[in-house]
């Protein structure tokens, strides 16, 4: 399965916004997470057999930077690639074991270097492809053998360093790039206690470094540092919310926030780094593994009986903050002759690590732009004040309003953040006031025309 690239960011939440928890009986848990999920499918393709675009036997799934989704179809020896909106657009792979032939491909990996990793499960080794499904000829390591088991599923993080689970050794491998993926820390061992494993299957890395393990046979998750040093897990045997049957695919979404795919309880669970339940998605059918676009969607490899499919779920959008609109004012910097605008704001529930990057920028509610603040560093659940500079040509088109004796001018904007370029957005609608008397006693230089002189 493939993680997302390490960033600063997260999604940016006002206060106000609420978290939706599912909580239910085992009875009715999937009745009532199939109402209240907060995603919902918005396509699906493939079927079983050997033709383009069906599968056999296909267990891991995972997704490049540029939102391409590629499966490892274990029964027909090969990768099969898609465009997100299903459609083919390469495949690569013979039965056999040699460079760029695969014997049972098990799970695939996609660095945002365009290195395409596959666990060839039944040759016993690690290979490395292009993302058309050539090797690569920059005279790295292509191949990795020497485990002590079948590699099953592979994840890589933000430096491009490879991890690898093996099932049958109970144990998990990390490979780093700087080395040109030679052994890093290996950890792990058959048990029950923490850091300890009974057939793990399913990995995800996250932004702030944490290595999610889906301990399939312990019916837990574990979460370690890139080191391998156990931070916490969760998760007993049994169905109600929070609960795993088989844990056997993971992947981490934008916000920090790690799904687990569950094969035998038919869902898939969603949960902060704290194993905290947020959400979860149920389905009639199989669920083998689970992996995170770039903007967010959800892509879940299924099995129906013996049909197999690849089903595109999208979040839907949230309850908008419930706090009322603010009044910003316009102020004059003497010493760099320049207006700015102080905008407010708290930022709160955020998963990813902090200080938070992010961007502001101040729009007109007609589009026009006012002013943009980059490089920004937002601490969380903390009051934190922006100032945005803005253009006095800029402030005089932007439809400011006065009448008669009226002491301000007005006009609606939108501020919106955004985190390190991410699509993920904060928008927040308020009122900018420009006092007249401070117009007209010249602390505002410059803007004398909004005072109707």
């Amino acid at each position: 399965m493939r993680t997302r690239a390490a960033s600063n960011g997260g999604r940016l939440l006002l206060a106000a916004v609420t978290v939706l928890l599912v909580g239910a009986t085992a009875a009715t848990a999937a009745r009532q997470a199939s109402s209240a999920s907060g995603y919902k499918l918005v396509s699906g393709w493939g079927k079983t057999g050997s033709g383009d675009g069906q599968f056999l036997n296909a267990t891991g799934i995972g997704i490049d930077s540029q939102g391409a989704v590629y499966v490892a179809d274990a029964g027909n020896y090969r990768i099969q690639k898609f465009s997100a909106a299903g459609q083919l657009l390469v495949k690569w792979g013979t039965r056999g074991a040699g460079p760029g032939q695969l014997t049972t491909p098990h799970d695939v990996a996609i660095d945002t270097s365009g290195n395409v990793w596959v666990s060839d499960y039944g040759n016993t080794r690690l290979q490395r492809f292009t993302t058309s499904g050539g090797i690569p000829t920059d005279g790295k390591t292509t191949i990795i053998t020497g485990l002590d088991s079948q590699p099953d599923t592979v994840a890589v993080d933000g430096e491009g360093n490879l991890f690898v689970t093996e099932f049958g050794a109970n144990k998990v491998r990390r490979y780093d790039a700087a080395s040109n993926w030679g052994l890093g820390t290996t950890w792990g061992g058959t048990g029950t206690g923490s850091g300890q494993f009974n057939r793990p299957h399913g990995i995800a890395v996250s932004p702030d470094g944490s290595v999610y393990v889906g301990d399939r046979d312990n019916y837990r998750t574990q979460r370690f540092d890139t080191n391998g040093k156990f931070l916490n897990g969760w998760g007993t045997n049994g169905l109600a919310p929070g609960q795993f049957r088989q844990a056997v695919g993971a992947a981490v979404d934008l916000d920090c926030n790690v799904w687990i795919a569950d094969s035998d309880a038919h869902r898939l669970q969603k949960f902060n780094s704290a194993g905290k339940l947020l959400d979860q998605i149920p389905n009639t059918n199989t669920s083998l593994d689970v992996a995170i676009g770039p903007t967010n969607d959800l892509y879940v490899l299924e099995q129906n009986g013996v049909a197999l499919s690849v089903q595109h779920y999208r979040e839907t959008p949230g309850p908008k903050p419930a706090n009322a609109p603010k009044t910003l004012d316009l102020r004059y910097d003497k010493a760099t002759k320049t207006f700015l605008v102080s905008v407010p704001y708290t930022v709160s529930n955020i998963g990813c690590p902090t200080p938070l990057a992010a961007t502001a920028s101040l729009r007109t509610l007609t589009g026009r732009a006012l002013g943009t603040k980059a490089g920004l560093q937002l601490p969380i659940n903390q009051r934190t004040t922006i100032d945005i500079p803005i253009a006095r040509a800029a402030i005089l088109h932007a439809g400011f309003r006065t009448a008669g004796s009226s002491t301000v001018a007005l006009t609606r904007l939108t501020v919106v953040l955004k985190t390190n370029g991410r699509d993920t957005l904060t928008t927040k609608t308020g009122v900018l006031r420009i006092s007249i008397a401070a117009i007209k006693s010249g602390a505002l230089p410059g803007l004398t025309a909004l005072a109707g002189k």
